[in-house]
């Protein structure tokens, strides 16, 4: 029933708008559920996209077989964000093994975790586990002990043409009461650090 209703979602955004489509993409990898049980096999993700924009969605795929790597299998069980506590996703790169998104209170979405430690977490809301961060997604946050914080607004990420390091650039400076410039941090990376240690 849940995929017969995809596909109907799927037609009338092309009824809509033309240029819609519905893409599967198969990870290896484990669910983390609320009600204390674990389901470890491949997990169906799908965006639809119109050029580069990516459209929410609200639950994914588990199987425990694949017979297409772009279609889930007839006997695919669909899981809504809201019963998930965590997600693993097997990757290939050498930076990391797996990588890992939390439900967070108060939202309805998955976050990917990007860096955590005792003090703090970064997190984004991209549902592509291999995401690069010179664009940026349309959420991030900063989660601390004692609230969440936005990185950036809707409109900054326009406005920067979404480019990650001109908006975590401006995040540090309001934030920590800086005036760093662009060529004080070589990469993403090093602004996701400086941010992780100061909390």
């Amino acid at each position: 029933m849940k995929f017969l209703f995809v596909l109907v979602l799927a037609c009338s955004h092309n009824a809509t708008f033309g240029s819609y489509r519905l893409n599967w993409v198969s990870y290896r990898g484990t669910l983390f559920l609320k009600n204390g049980d674990s389901l470890s096999g491949t997990i169906w993700l799908y965006q639809l996209m119109n050029g580069t924009v990516f459209v929410r969605h609200t639950f994914l795929g588990y199987s425990n077989h694949i017979e297409d790597p772009i279609q889930p299998p007839e006997d695919v069980k669909w899981v809504r964000f809201k019963d998930i506590i965590r997600l693993t996703i097997a990757t290939d790169t050498l930076e990391n093994k797996f990588v890992v998104y939390e439900s967070l209170p108060r939202t309805k979405s998955l976050w990917r975790v990007l860096l955590k430690n005792d003090m703090c977490a970064i997190y984004d809301d991209t549902m592509i586990p291999g995401w690069k961060l010179g664009y940026a997604p349309r959420n991030m946050i900063l989660a601390t002990r004692n609230s969440s914080i936005r990185m950036y607004s809707h409109a900054g990420w326009f406005l920067h043409d979404s480019k990650t390091k001109a908006l975590l650039k401006r995040f540090i400076n309001k934030r920590y009461r800086k005036r760093f410039q662009m060529k004080d941090f070589p990469d993403v990376n090093k602004q996701l650090q400086y941010i992780s240690a100061n909390g």
